[in-house]
């Protein structure tokens, strides 16, 4: 038996692949490497489902994500927003950087540089135009997001009515959201302005209600995830891109991932219904193709 094998640089299913090989070559060696291979897929699945939950949560906590500063009634809240949204940026990127950590540490890369000219995609500022162009929808997607947003919320006026607005509410929400997908598309979040019953203002920046946001952010981990999950902890150098983008999500995958989207939007922190929306989007970000092959991402293009 001869197999051509690069130590350095093979994924995890050219690894399994060659044990297996080895149990061909003595009969007593089959069934201890058999266990050894059953064991490594094992974990290797927890690995993925780890990853996946982690994402998740970052997702979650990003939607979710404001800042507040109280200010007295006779201020102007002008001078406040520049600094707000600051720190509400600012507290996105943190959110991702430490997924990007717990995710690496999760594949046995705690202390993983990853900073290198080849890495100026993946290491593009979370909120820069590149980012967006790159892991977020095409215009046409974001009117058919947008639709599907409205209708959600549409929907649930209908159900309140007891259908007696002739479904006119998921109709009309539908149209309403389309616009507003594709017009909105280039605003992250706004400032609000809350009044407190003792008296003085409270300004909120966030959080966001940008269709394309969570998906720029799930295009940036599914990437980061590929490369992780298909280096060798032979390889001692920085880590760097292999593919351009993660693989464009076909139009199913788009409408559930919006869904939950929503869903995420609309719960509360720290409930049993966000909860259940966090462990739906980890299973549905582990059913992805590239999260459930052998560490081997799909690179393409998104167009």
């Amino acid at each position: 038996v001869v197999r051509v094998l690069d130590v350095l640089a093979a994924p995890f299913a050219r690894q399994i692949e060659l044990l297996r090989t080895f149990g061909e070559l003595r009969e007593e060696w089959r069934a201890p490497l058999e266990r050894g291979v059953a064991a490594l897929l094992e974990n290797r699945r927890r690995q993925r489902e780890d990853a996946a939950r982690l994402v998740a949560e970052m997702i979650a906590s990003a939607l979710a994500h404001s800042e507040t500063v109280d200010i007295e009634q006779e201020d102007d809240p002008a001078p406040h927003e520049a600094t707000l949204k600051e720190k509400y940026c600012a507290g996105l990127r943190k959110l991702e950087r430490r997924a990007r950590a717990e995710v690496e540490a999760i594949y046995g890369y705690p202390d993983l540089e990853r900073r290198e000219h080849d890495m100026e995609l993946l290491e593009a500022d979370l909120l820069s135009q590149e980012s967006w162009i790159a892991f977020g929808l095409r215009k046409r997607d974001l009117v058919a997001a947008g639709m599907v947003s409205g209708a959600v919320a549409g929907g649930a006026i209908d159900a309140a009515l007891a259908g007696s607005s002739l479904l006119l509410g998921a109709a009309l929400g539908s149209l309403v959201g389309g616009a507003l997908g594709f017009f909105s598309s280039d605003q992250l979040a706004s400032i609000r302005i809350l009044r407190q019953p003792l008296g003085g203002k409270r300004l909120r920046f966030g959080p966001t209600k940008n269709i394309q946001f969570p998906f720029v952010l799930l295009g940036r981990a599914r990437l980061h995830h590929a490369l992780i999950a298909g280096r060798t902890h032979a390889q001692r150098t920085v880590l760097v891109v292999e593919a351009a983008l993660a693989a464009a999500l076909d139009d199913e995958a788009r409408r559930t991932l919006l869904r939950i989207f929503e869903r995420l939007r609309r719960t509360e922190p720290d409930t049993a219904e966000r909860g259940s929306a966090v462990t739906q989007l980890a299973e549905r970000i582990g059913a992805l193709p590239e999260w459930s092959e052998d560490g081997r991402g799909q690179g393409g293009t998104s167009s």
